[in-house]
């Protein structure tokens, strides 16, 4: 079989691959607020008075004070029943972006429940503190706010369902792209060895933000998926840049072992996600432990070169490393411009930390994944600016020998 017939089967199993993995159902993710009785009877009888068609919108059904709601427990029946008024259609904006009326109703019903939970508990400790009593713990320490199917009830603006991460996600995606047109402009392919691996890590961080707004804007099984399995593609070159840079590795057999290795490292990744059990836990520990040894190489690489740097001038030895300098190993005394890519290693590690304090979004929009994504978005000049930095700084010492 000729090598171009065989080139273009692969290419047509790794798209078949790609694309039953992405269409691949996905677990349904109950979360303490969708699991509500009260909740689930105002989505149904939103559903049953609104929804004659999937484009009716659910924007006049209400909550109403009179009855309690069927099929709800003892303290849902203090928040009220429902009652529902003429329907409307979705706006433009709304079809576009693929909402339906049943994922209508869930959104008016998620915020009407949750600003009737607040407004309950508000009430209960205001009767208290008029008593002069110290409310009970179950009441003060309780939480109102609570999550739907995964996510906090966030405030939809023009179909997005997480405005602020879209538009965070959008920040990061420019500045990648920007950087990305910044390299392209003074680096010349044909003068760094490295040049297509960078361009590459860029065009694979663009893509990686363009699924992450997507994502924000619309939560779907196959658009979840675009967006963890891009960021995943990310994370993987950035640690295969990482090693062929820090590591100084020329030798293109070793390359492409590294290629396939990590070729198939996704391809397992990927597949186990789709088809087996899209497992979250796993999924972040693997993102973990590659970003982690990815930061750790270039943290190293940046102390070292801080330590050179500022050491005496070049020996012999410094002189004979010039062209595996060049090529993508340690560059010479004199790189003070490394901190850079220590500042944007430590930056994304610190934003990330983020995540661990996870609380219900300020203003509805704000919560603690999207600022993950604003702190990101500063550091990715100065990532850009390194790349350019060192790819110069190599290319004249090449020149000099």
């Amino acid at each position: 079989m000729p090598a171009t017939q065989r080139t273009r089967r692969t290419a047509l199993a790794v798209l078949a691959l790609a694309l039953a993995a992405v269409l691949a159902p996905l677990p349904c993710a109950a979360s303490p607020g969708d699991r509500d009785p009260l909740f689930q009877a105002c989505v149904s009888k939103c559903q049953a008075a609104h929804c004659s068609h999937r484009t009716s919108s659910a924007a006049a059904f209400s909550l109403d004070d009179s009855t309690s709601p069927s099929n709800s427990n003892s303290n849902s029946n203090q928040l009220g029943s429902l009652q529902s008024a003429t329907s409307t259609s979705l706006s433009a904006i709304l079809l576009l972006t693929l909402w339906d009326c049943g994922q209508d109703c869930k959104y008016v019903c998620m915020h009407q429940v949750t600003r009737r939970k607040l407004d309950l508990k508000s009430q209960q400790l205001a009767e208290y503190r008029a008593q002069g009593q110290t409310p009970p713990q179950y009441i003060a320490q309780s939480k109102p706010i609570q999550q739907f199917y995964g996510k906090w009830p966030f405030i939809r603006v023009l179909g997005m369902q997480e405005p602020a991460s879209v538009l965070f996600s959008v920040f990061n995606g420019l500045g990648h792209y920007y950087g990305l047109r910044r390299y392209q402009a003074q680096i010349r392919p044909e003068n760094y060895p490295l040049y297509p691996v960078v361009e590459f890590a860029g065009y694979i961080a663009v893509n990686s933000w363009v699924w992450s707004a997507v994502y924000h804007t619309r939560d779907f099984a196959w658009t979840e998926k675009l967006d963890y399995f891009s960021a995943m593609a990310s994370i993987l070159m950035s640690l295969y840049l990482a090693i062929l840079r820090v590591g100084g590795v020329t030798n293109r057999r070793v390359r492409a072992w590294i290629v396939a290795a990590a070729l198939a490292f996704y391809i397992g990744h990927v597949s186990y996600l789709s088809f087996w059990r899209f497992d979250y836990g796993y999924n972040m520990l693997a993102g973990l432990a590659i970003g982690v040894s990815g930061n750790l190489l270039w943290l190293g690489w940046s102390v070292y070169q801080y330590i050179r740097s500022w050491s005496s001038a070049p020996d012999a030895r410094h002189h004979r490393q010039s062209i595996r300098s060049a090529a993508g190993g340690n560059a010479a005394p004199g790189t003070k411009y490394a901190w850079k890519i220590a500042v944007v290693v430590l930056g994304i590690s610190a934003a990330m930390s983020l995540e661990v304090f996870d609380f219900p979004p300020v203003w509805g929009v704000l919560d603690a994944h999207s600022l993950w994504h604003l702190c990101t978005a500063p550091l990715i000049p100065i990532y850009w600016d390194f790349f350019v930095e060192d790819a110069l700084h190599n290319v004249r010492r090449v020149k000099s020998i």
